[in-house]
């Protein structure tokens, strides 16, 4: 039992038992998406990839301590999918470690594509590298360009692989008239697998639909030549034919941020190009130009991947951080976007990161959040294309999802339609044990309602939710919206999958319809998935905090250094004692039900990029089930006054979206750790690889993804 730290008592008076309505007020009630998954890895969309597709995978094997590359493999050429789960490979594999340039390479391999568009796919690059070792399994998503491109990155390997692949689909027909118009490309390489020598390029491009994309500006910049931030090419040339294509940027130097022979080919759509160096591990992107994008052009959901190297030190202590994801963001469409990236960065635990973002969107389609990265709409916003700015190098690409839809009649729960009910981060983000969600769908319930009374029931207005066969809590339930408390039976302790079925059992089931059940859709599971709730009910903007007095913080009432700030959440995970499902907390008095994250120090709250030095209480509200959190903490010194990030850090996820209002700071009583924007954020990938302090060590599940 966790006995009450000195003044903790005051703390607890602050955070009295509240209305049983404010926990449905605060779970929002906003359209957003999301993913899932279950027992085993869903595969019921494996015909989604079928026939012939142009792939490119780079990947960085053995990095040091200071993020040397021990190894660098790339793999380019043609892999035929089955249908079934299964595809053949055929093209070519440069390894650096066996320092005999490209060779031909043959082998087969196996994938799943899930009901939602989650992909699990063998890598190309290290079943042909090492094809008597054990299977290497990448986790990415297909996207509704391409149609069905895909783009992956194989996070959860043993032994720490940095990869991106891509994949898109070859259509017929393809010919030098295939390209015409502008296009944004974008390029990173890792000469000689020396992250030393890593340079990333942005590249305007116009095709002329005869083999010619004219003089070309690549700008960017290289590692090892400062002065290396621009190269006109000129008479760059290009063909494509059947199931060929190269792109001649002239003779390659040392002193070009691109040059040389690169193989590629155009999806079946037009909309990307994929290519790279057969004898190098380097990677070119390119998609059609938006002529004049609005905020509304960058809308919905896109599976995201992504490889980097942070260089911003490698030229004072010769130290690289290089970090590979996958992911998902999901843009309102109003220059707002929550992303979840799968971050595996060397040196870390992979975990998994949710961030918010306001940018405002160019005419020419591009925008800059402040990860680091500059970003490009192609192929009228179903594309994202970004590269890394200044010392930061990376590559990301982004494939617009499909649009579900129901059919009629259904009991249909949106495939990407399970969210974090605090923050709405999209699909990719794993769910965790009592975590609060919400579902969204269409004719998931013939009613409205609310939960009344504790213990939470499982069943309303006729409606029950399953995950993995187990009833959920249900707060509330209607047509289109159903928030619950996941089962604390999904944990990655016994399942790295969480199935999600509705069930409407009054509704009128149209011969044919899904109904009355509704499809399964499967999630991933973590011990954690944190979500601070938000004023504004939509993940964005100022954190639904209080003071100490119990007062909402905000313009008119900020909170300064040295003062409890109240935040509340979802997502945290386990609590010690244990809490059954549904059934709430002790409003008063002992036991607390204290998260296992702070009881075992491994929980960090940063506000403005310093650590809060007091976290007092951190646990279940008292009055409240599990999935409904409370944390006090202290803010710390140093912060700069306004509107400043969260960050809130457990050992395998981190949350940075919402704000709070701090009020004048006292005297900085020490350097800041961490380089930040104007809102106190980090500027590249999360706080704890800023920090670049050591990580908490992760709860590892006994069964992996």
């Amino acid at each position: 039992m966790h006995a009450p730290k000195e003044g903790q008592d005051t703390i607890m008076d602050s955070i009295e038992t509240r209305p049983f309505t404010r926990i449905l007020m605060l779970a929002g009630l906003m359209a957003a998406t999301a993913a899932g998954q279950s027992f085993k890895f869903d595969d019921s969309g494996n015909a989604t990839l079928q026939g012939r597709y142009f792939v490119r995978e780079v990947a960085l094997l053995n990095l040091s301590a200071q993020g040397a590359i021990g190894e660098a493999i790339g793999a380019i050429g043609i892999a035929t999918f089955d249908g079934l789960g299964n595809y053949s490979f055929s093209g070519q594999l440069a390894d650096s470690a066996s320092q005999t340039g490209a060779i031909s390479v043959t082998h087969s391999g196996t994938y799943a594509v899930a009901a939602n568009g989650f992909l699990r796919i063998a890598s190309f690059a290290l079943t042909g590298a090492f094809p008597a070792s054990s299977v290497t399994f990448a986790s990415g998503g297909v996207g509704a360009v391409g149609p069905s491109a895909f783009i992956a990155s194989a996070t959860e390997n043993s032994s720490p692989v940095f990869d991106l692949m891509v994949g898109i689909p070859m259509g017929p027909g393809v010919s030098n008239a295939s390209l015409t118009g502008a296009y944004h490309a974008v390029y990173l390489n890792f000469p000689q697998a020396a992250v030393g020598q890593t340079r990333q390029a942005y590249m305007p491009l116009q095709a002329d639909g005869a083999g010619g994309f004219g003089t070309v500006t690549a700008t960017g910049g290289a590692t090892g030549n400062a002065s290396l931030t621009t190269q006109a090419i000129p008479s760059v040339t290009y063909s494509l034919s059947g199931s060929a294509g190269t792109i001649d940027f002239g003779a390659a130097a040392s002193d070009q941020l691109i040059g040389g022979t690169q193989s590629f080919f155009v999806s079946a759509d037009h909309n990307l190009l994929v290519g790279g160096s057969p004898g190098g591990y380097d990677l070119f992107l390119a998609s059609p130009a938006v002529p004049s994008a609005s905020a509304a052009t960058f809308q919905g959901f896109y599976y995201l991947g992504g490889l980097e190297a942070d260089n911003t030190v490698w030229s004072s202590l010769a130290q690289s951080l290089p970090d590979a994801f996958y992911g998902a963001l999901n843009s309102t469409g109003q220059g707002n976007y929550t992303s979840h990236l799968r971050l595996n960065a060397n040196g870390y635990s992979v975990e998994d990161l949710t961030s918010g973002w306001q940018s405002s969107l160019q005419s020419n389609g591009s925008f800059t959040p402040g990860d680091g990265d500059q970003y490009w709409l192609g192929a009228n916003g179903q594309v994202v294309l970004a590269i890394g700015q200044g010392n930061f190098y990376s590559i990301v690409a982004g494939l617009h999802a499909v649009d579900y839809t129901a059919g009629a009649g259904d009991v249909f729960l949106n495939p990407l339609g399970i969210v974090n009910a605090a923050n709405f981060a999209p699909a990719t983000n794993p769910v965790a044990p009592q975590e609060m969600v919400a579902l969204f769908g269409s004719n998931m319930s013939t009613g409205s309602a609310q939960a009344s009374t504790f213990p939470l029931p499982t069943t309303l207005a006729n409606t029950r939710v399953l995950v993995n066969g187990v009833a959920a809590p249900l707060l509330a339930v209607s047509p289109t919206q159903i928030t619950i408390l996941v089962p604390s039976a999904a944990s990655p302790d016994l399942t790295p999958y969480a199935a999600f079925e509705v069930q409407n059992t009054v509704a009128v089931c149209p011969t044919g319809s899904q109904c009355p059940t509704s499809k399964l859709v499967t999630m991933y599971t973590n011990y954690s998935a944190p979500g601070v709730f938000s004023v504004g009910q939509n993940g964005f903007g100022p954190a639904a905090a209080e003071d100490i007095a119990g007062n909402a913080i905000g313009a008119n009432n900020p909170v300064g250094p040295g003062s409890f700030a109240s935040l509340f959440l979802t997502g945290m995970g386990s609590v010690t004692p244990s809490l059954v499902d549904g059934v709430p907390s002790s409003p008063t008095g002992q036991p607390w039900n204290v998260l296992d994250s702070y009881n075992g120090s491994a929980l960090s709250v940063y506000f403005d990029g310093y650590p809060s030095p007091n976290i007092q209480f951190a646990g279940v509200a008292p009055g409240y089930a599990a999935g409904f959190y409370q944390i006090n903490a202290v803010i710390p010194s140093g912060v700069s006054a306004g509107n400043d990030y969260l960050d809130i850090l457990t050992p395998e996820a981190e949350a940075e979206q919402v704000t709070l209002n701090i009020g004048t700071p006292v005297s900085v009583s020490a350097p800041k750790t961490v380089h930040g924007n104007a809102l106190g954020r980090p500027s590249g990938r999360g706080q704890r690889a800023a920090q670049r302090a050591p990580a908490v060590p992760p709860r590892v599940p006994p069964v992996s993804r």
